[in-house]
């Protein structure tokens, strides 16, 4: 089946595609940063990774933290003492239990581009609203 489709990358969105030749009867399917990043699955994390930090404290040391960027010798000796008074302890934030969700986020990364071809390709859920209550229908025990 031919199904003509333009696509134009955005500012905001990731794709804007148009799909149909008929300017009465077409599709406008279009995938948002937003849609992006909650695809990746990096909003979750981010979100859970800083009520971690708020409840370990790390999130005060972070922002206490002076710039390194400076070509003062005073200034970058501070910022090198600051560093090594307080690196044991995001040391032990960021250690080896951070690897986990690291690699899910690394998941999701190769993971969101396939589901967008779908999206765009397909229509998904968000374009499809007929095939999303038939889904819907089907997970509601009666």
């Amino acid at each position: 089946m031919y199904r003509p489709s333009f696509l134009d990358p955005g500012g905001k969105t990731v794709f804007t595609a148009a799909i149909g030749l008929d300017p009465d009867v077409h599709q406008v399917r279009r995938c948002t940063t937003k849609e992006y990043y909650h695809l990746t699955g990096s909003t979750v994390y981010a979100k859970k990774l800083q009520q971690e930090k708020d409840t370990a404290g790390i999130t005060a040391i972070e922002s206490a933290i002076p710039s390194a960027k400076t070509a003062r010798n005073t200034q970058f000796l501070r910022y090198v003492d600051y560093i090594l008074a307080n690196m044991d302890t995001l040391f032990a934030f960021y250690g080896f239990s951070t690897a986990k969700h690291w690699f899910n986020l690394y998941q999701g990364k190769q993971r969101a581009p396939d589901m967008m071809v779908n999206m765009l390709l397909n229509g998904g859920a968000k374009y499809n609203k007929k095939r999303f209550k038939k889904e819907e229908q089907k997970t509601i025990p009666t």
